[in-house]
């Protein structure tokens, strides 16, 4: 019984003294002897890859291309043995190396058939991305537009956009409109292809739901969706939605600004201010006064028109829906900032200014144009 407990405590102590000659002997090993740690070189340039090898002891083996989104082209996608494995010294390490994304160039669909396009950019394993339509001299369902171009180096899977022709645009003439009652002028210009903005009118004298005036005359050639528009008394003034309020702004200059630079802002329902008028203030020609100025416009939903004389604001015309404006009188401090600054400098008569659809200009050889982008304005005695 003592003997065989001897001889085991006799053999544990050999295995212990083994198994510290051989964790010794790994560690020489891995530190420097025959046995070395591999790197991690995934994500590193080819050339940085090479150089942390031949630290190392080992050496670059096969080096296999591979596309990738996502890893730039030459840089290293994976090895092999993978990093913090003990191999060999001198050990050949497998590299997959990425090539950068399979592009491929765009191919040209430009004058084909919606359909021949959606074949040919399936056979390259492109998709289709947005289609629109709009009118061309192209025939109908021919595409004129891609995006991105012929030629343009792209990703397999990608996709392309395409702008396709509704075909030429149709002209019609203007039909007359005045006098006939709204349910029938919605119907003709819906069949006729004609986009039509109704102005309402506050007239409480006109006759209800019929059209008062329209632009072009009857006649005039109008192209399909070309924008036209007509004047209107609603009954009811949710039974036109989308139209726009017509109201005229009457000012008269006092007597001491003739001779003075006046002009008028128009601010639409998004803030926007434009100058539509700008000229020097003139009398009447039988000397009792300065002369008004009538400001026909349409507005959607808001509209602010001011009044400066040289550059100080003397009035605010504020409308707000179908409700009856606010009228302010402004501060005639000379140093109140006029807005916007550059508009305060005097013009001299016929100074021409950007040109818009419809006349302004209540003086003749003083008229002043600015585009409006939701309204009409004309300016007359």
């Amino acid at each position: 019984m003592g003997w065989s407990i001897r001889w085991t405590l006799a053999t544990l102590i050999a295995l212990a003294m083994m198994a510290g000659a051989g964790y010794y002997v790994f560690n020489q090993a891995v530190s420097g002897g025959e046995y070395v740690t591999t790197p991690n070189i995934s994500g590193l340039p080819l050339t940085e890859a090479l150089y942390r090898l031949t630290q190392a002891g080992l050496v670059i083996g096969d080096q296999i291309p591979m596309y990738s989104e996502d890893v730039a082209q030459g840089q290293v996608i994976s090895q092999r043995p993978a990093a913090g494995k003990v191999v060999r010294r001198g050990r050949k390490i497998l590299v997959t190396v990425s090539g950068g994304p399979n592009l491929i160039s765009a191919p040209q669909v430009i004058g084909q058939t919606l359909e021949a396009a959606r074949a040919n950019l399936e056979k390259s394993f492109i998709k289709i991305g947005s289609i629109a339509y709009l009118p061309h001299t192209s025939p109908p369902n021919t595409v004129v537009a891609q995006d991105p171009p012929a030629g343009h180096a792209m990703s397999r899977e990608a996709s392309v956009n395409l702008l396709i022709s509704s075909g030429p645009k149709q002209t019609v003439i203007m039909p007359a409109l005045v006098g006939r009652p709204l349910p029938e002028v919605t119907r003709m210009l819906a069949a006729l292809g004609i986009d039509a903005v109704p102005n309402r009118v506050d007239n409480p004298n006109a006759a209800p739901d019929v059209v008062l005036a329209q632009r072009p005359d009857p006649g005039s050639p109008v192209e399909q969706g070309q924008q036209i528009t007509f004047d209107v008394r609603p009954s009811d003034a949710k039974s036109l939605p989308l139209s726009r309020r017509k109201v005229e702004v009457v000012y008269a200059p006092p007597p001491d600004a003739i001779g003075k630079n006046i002009r008028f802002d128009y601010i639409d329902r998004n803030g926007v201010r434009q100058t539509i008028y700008q000229g020097i203030a003139q009398g009447n020609a039988d000397g009792s006064g300065s002369r008004q100025y009538h400001l026909p416009l349409a507005f959607f939903d808001a509209l602010t028109v001011e009044a400066y004389i040289d550059g100080v604001k003397v009035r605010t015309y504020s409308y707000t829906g179908d409700q009856a404006p606010v009228i302010t009188d402004g501060d005639a401090d000379p140093n109140e900032p006029a807005a916007p600054p550059d508009a305060a400098a005097p013009l001299p008569p016929g100074t021409p200014r950007a040109p818009m659809d419809t006349t302004i200009g209540q003086q003749e050889g003083e008229s002043s144009h600015a585009p409006l982008e939701d309204s009409s304005l004309d300016l007359g005695e």
